[in-house]
C-alpha cells in the first residue's frame, strides 16, 4: 500500500513538473487562456472579426488582446500617429488591440478589416522565429505577385516608421486585402480564418469608394484642364476677330458718313460686316456654352473633392476632436 502511495505521489509530482515545464514553454498560451477566461469582451467587439471571417482560433487570439473599440480621445492616447499626413485606424501595442470606432455608414467594413489586421499582428507576435522566417519568404512571394504602386508606397511608409517590421506588416496586409495568394500562404491563413475572402471583400467594399472617387476626380480634372485650354484659345481668337471687325465697322461707318461709297459698295460691305458679326456672335455663344459646361464640371469635381475630404476626415481620429469655442 505504501509503495502504491509513493508511486502515486511520484506520478503526481512528475505530472506537476511536466505541467510546469509545459506552462513555461507555452507561457503566452497560458496567459492568453487566463485573459480570455477572465475578461469580458463585448459581443459587438467580438463581432468585428467574426464578420471578417476569422475562425475560433483567430477570435481567441483577438480576445486575448483585450480589444477596445475606442472613441477619438482615448484612441489617440493609445495609438500615436507616425506621420501627420497618415491617419491611424488601429494599433497593436503592448499586446492590446485598439480600433478607432468609425461609425460613418459609407465606411462600412473599415472597423472589421482594421480589427483583423491588428489581430494578425498579435498572431505574428506569437509565432516562433522559424515560422516567421518561413512565412517571410511566402510573404515576399505574395508581395511580388500583388505589387502595385499604392502598395509599394505603403511599404515605404512602414519602412520609414517601423523599420524591421516589413514581414510583420505584410502578414497583416496580405491576409486582409488580397484575394489571391500562394497556396502555401493561403493554407497558413486557414489556421485563423474559416473564410478569409470575407475580410478581403469588406476591404474592397470601402476601398472601391475611394478608388471610384479618385478615378472620377482624375477624369473630371482632365476635362477641366482640356476645356479651360480650349476656351482660352478660342477667347483669344475671338478677341482678335472682334477687334478686326470693330475696326472695319468703324472704317465703314466713316466712309458711309463721308458719302464716298456708292450704293452697291455700301450694300455689299454692310452685308459682309453683318455676316462677320453674326458669325462672331455664334462663336461667343459657343464659348459661353463651354464656360457653362466648365462650371458644371467644376461643381461636380468640387463635390467629389468634398466627398473625398469628408471620407478622409471620418477616417482620421485627430480630426474628430471637439473644436475650441469661438471668442465673442
Amino acid at each position: 500500500m505504501n509503495k502504491l502511495l509513493r508511486l502515486a505521489g511520484r506520478l503526481v509530482t512528475l505530472g506537476l513538473v511536466v505541467a510546469a515545464i509545459w506552462a513555461i514553454i507555452n507561457h503566452q498560451r497560458v496567459v492568453d487562456y487566463i485573459t480570455v477566461w477572465y475578461t469580458q469582451t463585448p459581443a459587438s467587439v467580438i463581432g468585428l472579426v467574426e464578420r471578417a471571417g476569422m475562425n475560433q482560433q483567430g477570435v481567441f487570439t483577438y480576445r486575448a488582446t483585450q480589444p477596445e473599440l475606442a472613441q477619438a480621445s482615448s484612441f489617440n492616447k493609445a495609438c500615436a500617429k507616425q506621420e501627420e499626413a497618415s491617419a491611424i485606424l488601429g494599433c497593436y501595442v503592448r499586446d492590446r488591440i485598439y480600433v478607432y470606432d468609425i461609425t460613418d455608414e459609407r465606411l462600412d467594413g473599415v472597423r472589421e478589416v482594421t480589427a483583423t489586421h491588428e489581430t494578425l499582428h498579435a498572431i505574428w507576435a506569437r509565432l516562433p522565429g522559424k515560422e516567421r522566417e518561413r512565412l517571410g519568404k511566402l510573404l515576399d512571394e505574395a508581395y511580388a505577385q500583388n505589387q502595385n504602386e499604392q502598395l509599394a508606397e505603403r511599404m515605404r511608409y512602414y519602412d520609414r516608421t517601423e523599420p524591421g517590421q516589413r514581414h510583420n506588416e505584410l502578414h497583416s496586409i496580405m491576409g486582409t486585402e488580397f484575394a489571391t495568394l500562394p497556396r502555401e500562404l493561403e493554407a497558413y491563413y486557414s489556421r485563423y480564418f474559416h473564410n478569409r475572402q470575407q475580410v478581403v471583400q469588406l476591404h474592397h467594399q470601402y476601398e472601391r469608394k475611394f478608388a471610384n472617387l479618385r478615378g472620377s476626380m482624375t477624369q473630371l480634372k482632365g476635362q477641366l484642364t482640356e476645356l479651360a485650354a480650349r476656351v482660352r484659345q478660342q477667347r483669344a481668337q475671338y478677341q482678335v476677330q472682334l477687334d478686326a471687325l470693330n475696326h472695319d465697322i468703324e472704317t465703314f461707318n466713316t466712309e458711309a458718313r463721308s458719302g464716298s461709297l456708292d450704293r452697291a459698295s455700301y450694300a455689299a460691305q454692310r452685308q459682309q460686316l453683318s455676316e462677320r458679326r453674326n458669325q462672331l456672335e455664334r462663336v461667343r455663344a459657343d464659348i459661353n456654352e463651354q464656360v457653362a459646361t466648365y462650371e458644371q464640371i467644376r461643381q461636380r469635381y468640387n463635390t467629389h473633392v468634398h466627398e473625398s475630404n469628408s471620407l478622409q476626415q471620418a477616417l482620421d481620429s485627430s480630426s474628430s476632436l471637439s473644436q475650441p469655442a469661438r471668442v465673442q
